[in-house]
């Protein structure tokens, strides 16, 4: 009877030692397949990280030009202006003249 109860534990322990590498396997099949999943992840962060890098240093590029361009404008309405007033003065010179003579 001892050696039978014997044998029932030491099947029951084979059993879960069984059950245990087979949950282990299990688990390390997760972990794994999580692990994986975080390096594809990860690429992902880095691939769109370089995107929004790449659309920063455009957005840069744009305001820069933009800010040119605007220089350029302000510029040009001052040069415009200034135009202007030496084509007045000019008429009033001419005036004069005309009158002068």
């Amino acid at each position: 009877m001892i050696l039978y109860m014997q044998q029932k534990f030491l099947q029951k322990i084979l059993n879960l030692e069984s059950d245990n590498q087979e949950l282990l396997g299990q688990v390390q099949s997760i972990m794994e397949e999580k692990s994986n999943n975080a390096e594809s992840l990860q690429g992902e962060i880095t691939k769109r990280d370089q995107q929004v890098n790449t659309l920063e240093n455009q957005i840069n590029q744009l305001r820069s030009v933009l800010d040119e361009k605007e220089q350029l404008y302000r510029c040009s309405v001052e040069r415009e202006k200034t135009l202007e007033d030496q084509k007045l003065q000019v008429c009033v010179f001419l005036d004069l003249l005309n009158i002068i003579m």
